[in-house]
């Protein structure tokens, strides 16, 4: 069985080493063998049994994995390096962006275990974190874990896991490029039919755009129609708005596709 595990020096190093250690442990139990790039963390001292283990600590070991034969991947969402930078910051979370560039780019059907020193809901409601939501689709084989939490656990999402098959991969990339994240919110609109849930779908398009400099009239679009959901004065037309709010949804898709 081959593993891979993306990660780097950290606050928690010590204590992700240990727990890696635990859970590879509770993996193994058939044969022989790791692998591990040049750098030394305490987890390279693993006696495993049944296992082919890569530790990928940094962008060049990235680049010359063969991850179409490994069983499982083990991401840390906060490195500092993904396989566009070496020197990123741990707020970046480059292992999100590495695990949809896995998806997207290198079409990789292997499951996926994140691993963050944050709880998912920390990560999704952080305004830099819009295009982060593939952390919470499990039925894509994208499990999320806190590191502290029981390495039982992990163990348990892992053994639950299995490949994607050729839909849900291209069903995977609506959560990894912004033109088909900004697509699947437009198609869904129809199911957003209460101010809160309008309100919500707004708040999602806007942490997309605003990494963008292109886009202020859709931006200044979406403020007044949020404007005007928050006004009780008002009597709302779900369906309008609807129809306003999918609209610019399918004007952003454009300008950020050609972006891309």
């Amino acid at each position: 069985m081959k593993i891979i595990v993306c990660w780097n020096e950290c606050k928690y190093a010590e204590l992700l080493a240990e727990k890696l250690e635990k859970l590879l442990n509770e993996l193994s139990k058939k044969t022989t063998k790791v692998a591990k790039d040049n750098k030394t963390y305490s987890s390279n001292n693993l006696n495993l049994e049944g296992l082919e283990v890569f530790l990928c600590q940094n962008k060049s070991t990235f680049n010359n994995i063969d991850w179409h034969t490994a069983k499982y991947v083990l991401v840390l969402c906060e490195m500092t390096w993904s396989h566009e930078t070496e020197n990123g910051r741990y707020s970046d979370m480059n292992g999100i962006k590495l695990v949809q560039h896995l998806r997207l780019i290198k079409k990789v059907k292997i499951p996926v275990l994140f691993l963050s020193l944050l709880g998912r809901s920390d990560i999704l409601k952080q305004k830099e974190h819009a295009e982060k939501e593939i952390i919470s689709t499990r039925a894509l084989q994208h499990v999320f874990a806190d590191v502290l939490e029981p390495v039982e656990k992990w163990v348990t999402e892992l053994e639950s896991m299995r490949d994607l098959t050729d839909t849900e991969l291209e069903y995977s990339y609506l959560y990894c490029q912004p033109s088909r994240m900004l697509a699947k919110i437009r198609h869904d609109q129809s199911q957003y039919n209460t101010i809160p849930l309008l309100l919500e779908q707004i708040g999602k398009i806007e942490r997309i755009l605003n990494v963008y400099d292109f886009v202020d009239v859709e931006i200044e679009t979406l403020k007044n129609i949020k404007n005007k959901l928050n006004d009780n004065t008002l009597e709302i037309n779900i369906a309008a708005i609807q129809k306003k709010i999918a609209a610019t949804c399918y004007i952003s898709e454009e300008n950020v596709r050609e972006n891309e």
